[in-house]
């Protein structure tokens, strides 16, 4: 989470990794964490080609006074990796009233074997209060069950931002295909520095669809947002509940091109609303 702020106000700004949207897609607030493994990974699992994708979104915060809106343009490209794998490149372009940031990703997808994968990505973002410096994920993922159709997962991420916060990230996870169905959970703890201040959150996904026909998923997340508020004369630790959801809608039109759409809510008690929605197309080369 973001700590960026104005004289005698703290702003609580959220990096909603529902705006990155990628087979990556970065968690970029423990609390709003990343979309299951299952719905990022659908872009690449069943494709070794090329994939182009692009979203647009805006999301609207209440109170507006003081948040306003927050839009952003989101571009990935999916292209195959050495062996058994699939890589992307991704950038993302925010505008919000604390300013302008672009945020820009590497990463891939690894099959080490029929029962054992990996996902790794390195993120970089500009001088923004809502972006981090530096963000390194690494996800381990391992098939159980006769027919493989159960993924646990286990993940640590790494964020430095442009202060001195730091957060530290370790989680574990489900994931369950019963064609059509998936249904995932997966916890996170995080820990901020400085203060080492540690907080949950959990997210619980449930899907619905047919690769190369239609994908349905609502996501929901509870937890707490915490840190220590550096910027305040006496620091003083934050710790707020949170919880919101999210429904994303994906449909092939032809078969290789579709729409992607979205849906999302969010709110941090005592800080602020969210209400979102974006809209995208991939193309399938």
């Amino acid at each position: 989470m973001s700590r960026s702020r104005t004289p005698g106000k703290t702003l609580f700004s959220l990096r909603s990794a529902d705006l990155l949207a990628l087979a990556l897609t970065l968690p970029v607030c423990p609390v709003f964490a990343e979309r299951p493994a299952a719905e990022r990974i659908l872009p690449v699992k069943t494709s070794r080609g090329l994939r182009l994708e692009t979203s647009f979104s805006r999301e609207n915060l209440v109170p507006a006074r003081v948040y306003g809106s927050w839009n952003a343009a989101n571009f990935w490209f999916y292209f195959p990796a050495p062996g058994k794998g699939t890589a992307f490149a991704q950038a993302s372009m925010f505008t919000r009233k604390e300013g302008k940031g672009v945020l820009t990703a590497v990463g891939a997808y690894k099959d080490w074997g029929t029962a054992f994968y990996t996902y790794t990505s390195l993120a970089a973002g500009s001088n923004a209060g809502f972006l981090p410096k530096f963000r390194a994920d690494n996800d381990l993922n391992f098939k159980v069950l006769r027919d493989k159709s159960l993924v646990l997962t286990g993940g640590a991420s790494y964020i430095a931002y442009h202060d001195v916060h730091r957060d530290l990230l370790l989680s574990a996870g489900a994931t369950l295909y019963r064609n059509p169905l998936i249904i995932s959970y997966r916890a996170f703890h995080n820990k901020s520095d400085p203060g080492a201040v540690g907080s949950w959150t959990h997210v619980e996904s449930a899907g619905y669809g047919y690769e190369g026909r239609h994908w349905t998923f609502f996501t929901w997340s509870t937890g707490k947002q915490a840190y220590l508020a550096t910027a305040l004369n006496d620091p003083q630790e934050v710790r707020q509940n949170a919880a919101g959801w999210t429904l994303t809608h994906r449909r092939w039109l032809t078969k290789g091109f579709g729409l992607t759409g979205e849906a999302s809510r969010s709110e941090i008690k005592d800080g602020y609303t969210r209400n979102g929605f974006a809209l995208g197309c991939f193309q399938i080369f």
